[in-house]
């Protein structure tokens, strides 16, 4: 059942039915405001149901916040030893929100992960395809609106470096052949 602090409006309970089965199990939801007060959003914590020790985060209500390529959710994993990634998504999504940064394919918000984990090799997220759920969220509406779901991946200041001089694409083939755990943010880059 849906419960957040705040009372949720009605696309934030259909997206919360909609999204909560397809990231895992026991759900739950958090109450998010940004630290200058103009911002507030839930996001929504799933198990994974296949793996115990990884949690999936999406945001419940992006969506109405309208960007240029339509309307917008963003989903990160994680291992449970990671609780900050709840707050990397809220954050990924207050820039959204209050600085209109841009979520789209591709689309990196640098330094987000830096800011709860300085220490890390991953510093930033890049925003891809929900691949993990096999097309489950590639045709997701809301209220009859089409929603965006956008996974938020851990990269590295090398690996972002090397998507500016070679693309996506390029990073797409070396993140495949090195097979990365996008769950890790203590993994080591594949690019030295």
């Amino acid at each position: 059942m849906y419960s957040p602090v705040l009372y949720p409006n009605n696309a934030q309970i259909e997206l919360f039915s909609r999204l909560s089965p397809v990231l895992g199990v026991n759900p739950r939801v958090t109450s998010y405001a940004d630290d200058f007060g103009v911002c507030s959003l839930d996001i929504l914590h799933c198990t994974d149901a296949m793996d115990a020790g990884v949690s999936f985060y999406g945001t419940l209500g992006l969506m109405g916040h309208d960007l240029k390529g339509g309307c917008y959710e963003i989903v990160m994993g994680g291992y449970e030893r990671f609780p900050q990634i709840e707050a990397i998504v809220a954050s990924c999504a207050f820039f959204v929100m209050r600085d209109k940064w841009d979520c789209s394919l591709g689309n990196v918000f640098e330094s987000v992960i830096s800011m709860y984990y300085p220490e890390a090799p991953m510093k930033h997220v890049m925003f891809y395809y929900p691949y993990l759920w096999h097309n489950r969220l590639a045709s997701l509406q809301v209220l009859g609106t089409p929603i965006k779901v956008m996974l938020g991946i851990p990269i590295s200041q090398s690996e972002l470096e090397y998507k500016r001089r070679h693309g996506l694409s390029a990073l797409e083939d070396l993140f495949d052949r090195a097979g990365i755990d996008i769950f890790d943010i203590n993994r080591k880059p594949v690019v030295k």
